[in-house]
């Protein structure tokens, strides 16, 4: 395949959700308007231990077409590479990238080090790795003076580029029309993301600078308990906004003043907000050591002189306004998309006609992703008195973009849907089917994931299971070059798996589905969110996937005018579903309803039916459910919000084994809800009477009508997107300090 030539590369962890991402989508935005073309290659950066999503603002640049991630073992050839923030190399990609690039460059986003010279990164470290992943001298483009300051005073520090990589922003998106104050007295505001170190260190300076005086008004957004940590109650001329409850752009028409001063131990690389509100056109009061990047585009004072700054002029409103030109003026000749533009025609000239984008070498999906071969996901599913693990796993495969080829492995005897959905399947028995010893299996299956990962070299490893096996623990080991995702639903018995939370830590990502009832979530995976990416409920099967109701019907063998109730208790593997499933099929054959009967591809016995009854064994179920009026229900994960999705009226009857998930709490929700019934088997005596509801039309219009009001997304669609962005981000060896 031969190599792809791009006008730029830029390297970076994508994922960072503040200042990085935002300088990274506005270089993307103006680059690409001006025709240059861009590619992405996306570096784990060791500092970002939660499983942050693509920041929006690049997945939404991506998904547009204005630039591409590309594979990182796809040859590149560029005219400018530019890795962005020092912690994207903070350690070594695991296997080279095939990228040659004719110039290269490093924007510090971040100082090296506080004011007290407590390190931010490690720069020899950074020196190393940058000069080795792009293969040659890497210039380091300090965003800001204060950064290039602390470099400057560096014994041994790294070749500077001749100027500053200001960060850049789109000044006609943030500018406001202002023909003076925005309320009867001044308002002034400030926004950031909720961090002490963005604040003044102690009350007085902060009530210097935000004053608790009714004559002015202050508008924060940003807020936060770590805030009344340091002043105690806000003063009442103050209003306090949660970080991220107003966008930015709209916050910023409401206020006249932006006062932005913070805490002495911070270094402020640059102060995007700052050149956002000063395009806003609203008028910045700044300390005095922004002056170099501001210049007279801004206010400088004291502390204690901000006060009498914003009430002279907000009594002068030509020098307001002549204040606030100077600002908007300022942040278009030397923050906006013109000024990126320059530099790069210094750098590198005008677009060049020979680039191309990646899909022209290699495949591309939907979310502009691109890949010279398709890279294999591997599925890993445990067994299961159900097919829990294995439906979740396959609705997630089935949304998978063209860059990626699912296979699986399962523990489960059920492969035979995988095969019919035209996936690859290796077959792992389980121990307890082998009844094997638990200690021998978990070394043969660290050894069979490693001759997997070996064979198929999967970046993503995604498992399904409830307990993490030693054996899985073990191959994460011994694989890092790939990531590894624990796909884990949530509704545990109360304190029940401590030893399987502990084992969390193993795996870079947990994805866990999101369940209707989390309300009434009572388990351990409530309280363990360190390292959770939270999607909406999973399901295998969109709406537009099932039968319609007379193709349905006519396939089941069933009147197409006589009501249908589906009964569907699960496999009965490890719970005893007899009595329940007798009392209904005896009650409902009292009345003029029709019966199906499900049963599941791995349960271990028949049960014993009326002539009446149609017996039902299909995968999956739900393609037909638009058959059925009415249901009767176990309350596992995947038939509770098919059914419920379905907008099919449903008796849930919940498996209480101790080692099933709270079956009784989704019942619960449900009922709480109206979105069904809940009979448990101990009340029995309460499965006849809900029966007769359950066939009441009326009953089942209402529990319907409730069940469609429901958002009917799902989850499984941006599930397989965290899969992709995983796929594509090359893992680092750990460095000592990261």
């Amino acid at each position: 395949m031969p190599p792809a030539d791009f006008d730029i590369v830029l390297l970076g962890d994508f994922r960072f959700p503040g200042g990085t991402s935002s300088a990274i989508a506005e270089e993307v935005k103006a680059g690409a308007a001006a025709g240059y073309r861009i590619a992405l290659i996306h570096l784990e950066a060791p500092i970002l231990l939660q499983p942050f999503p693509v920041n929006p603002r690049i997945r939404a640049l991506v998904d547009a077409g204005l630039a591409t991630i590309v594979d990182p073992d796809q040859a590149i050839e560029a005219r400018l590479a530019i890795v962005h923030n020092p912690h994207a190399l903070q350690g070594l990609p695991l296997r080279p990238l095939a990228l040659r690039a004719e110039q290269r460059l490093l924007v510090v986003h971040h100082p090296p080090h506080t004011t007290d010279g407590e390190p931010y990164y490690d720069v020899p470290a950074v020196r190393l790795h940058a000069e080795e992943t792009l293969k040659g001298e890497v210039a380091w483009a300090p965003v800001g003076p204060l950064v290039r300051a602390q470099f400057e005073r560096m014994p041994d520090s790294p070749a500077l580029a001749p100027e500053d990589w200001h960060n850049v922003i789109d000044a006609a998106f943030w500018a406001t029309p202002r023909d003076g104050a925005v309320a009867d007295r001044p308002v002034i505001g400030r926004h950031s993301r909720p961090d002490r170190r963005k604040w003044p260190d102690t009350r007085q300076q902060i009530l210097q600078v935000y004053p608790d005086d009714l004559r002015l008004r202050v508008r924060i957004l940003g807020g936060g308990s770590f805030l009344l940590d340091a002043i105690g109650a806000y003063p009442r001329n103050w209003e306090v906004l949660p970080f991220g409850s107003v966008p930015p752009e709209e916050f910023l028409r409401t206020i006249d003043f932006f006062v932005y001063y913070h805490h002495s131990r911070w270094v402020e690389a640059f102060g995007c907000t700052i050149a956002e509100a000063l395009a806003s056109g609203a008028v910045a009061i700044l300390p005095r050591h922004f002056q170099g990047l501001f210049e007279d585009g801004a206010v400088y004072c004291e502390p204690g002189e901000v006060a009498e700054r914003v009430r002279a002029l907000g009594n002068d409103q030509d020098a307001f306004l002549e204040q606030s030109g100077r600002g908007r003026e300022l942040v278009g000749a030397r923050f906006g998309h013109g000024a990126h533009l320059r530099r790069l025609e210094a750098l590198i000239g005008p677009p060049h006609s020979r680039s191309a984008p990646a899909h022209a070498s290699g495949s591309r999906d939907r979310a502009g992703s691109a890949s010279a071969r398709q890279r294999r996901i591997l599925f890993l599913s445990s067994d299961g008195v159900g097919m829990g693990h294995l439906t979740r796993l396959l609705a997630i495969a089935r949304r998978c973009p063209a860059t990626l080829m699912p296979v699986f492995a399962t523990m489960s005897q059920a492969i035979q849907p995988i095969e019919e959905a035209g996936y690859q399947v290796e077959y792992l028995p389980f121990h307890g089917y082998l009844g094997c010893d638990i200690y021998r299996w978990n070394k043969y299956l660290h050894q069979e994931l490693n001759e997997l990962i070996a064979f198929y070299e999967p970046p993503v490893v995604v498992c399904d299971f409830n307990s993490p096996f030693q054996g899985v623990v073990d191959a994460i080991g011994d694989n890092p070059e790939t990531w590894f995702v624990w796909c884990r639903r949530g509704m545990w018995r109360a304190n029940v798996g401590a030893k399987f939370i502990e084992r969390e830590h193993h795996f870079h990502a947990v994805l866990e589905p999101d369940d209707l009832a989390s309300a009434f979530d009572l388990g351990l995976t409530a309280q363990s969110r360190d390292r959770t990416r939270v999607v909406p409920p999973i399901r295998l099967l969109d709406e537009q996937e099932m039968l319609p109701r007379e193709v349905a019907r006519r396939e089941l063998g069933l009147d197409p005018e006589r009501p249908v109730v589906i009964v569907q208790l699960g496999s009965g593997n490890n719970y005893d579903y007899r009595t329940a499933l007798h009392l209904t099929l005896d009650h409902l054959a009292r009345s003029d309803v029709q019966v199906v009967v499900a049963e599941w591809l791995m349960s271990e016995r028949a049960n014993s039916l009326p002539p009446s009854a149609v017996r039902v064994k299909k995968f999956p179920l739900a393609r037909w459910y638009k058959a059925f009026d009415a249901a009767v229900s176990a309350v596992g994960y995947n038939a509770f919000h098919e059914l419920i999705y379905a907008r099919i009226p449903t008796i849930f009857i919940p498996n209480e084994n101790p080692q099933q998930d709270d079956q009784l709490g989704r019942a619960r929700y449900a009922e709480r809800h109206g979105l069904g019934f809940c009979v448990r088997t101990r009340e029995i005596y309460r499965l006849k009477p809900t029966l007769d509801r359950l066939l009441d039309p009326d009953e089942r219009r209402a529990i319907g009508a409730r069940c469609a009001a429901l958002d009917p997304g799902n989850g499984a669609a941006e599930a397989a997107r965290m899969i992709e962005e995983y796929a594509f981000i090359r893992r680092v060896e750990r460095i000592r300090g990261a």
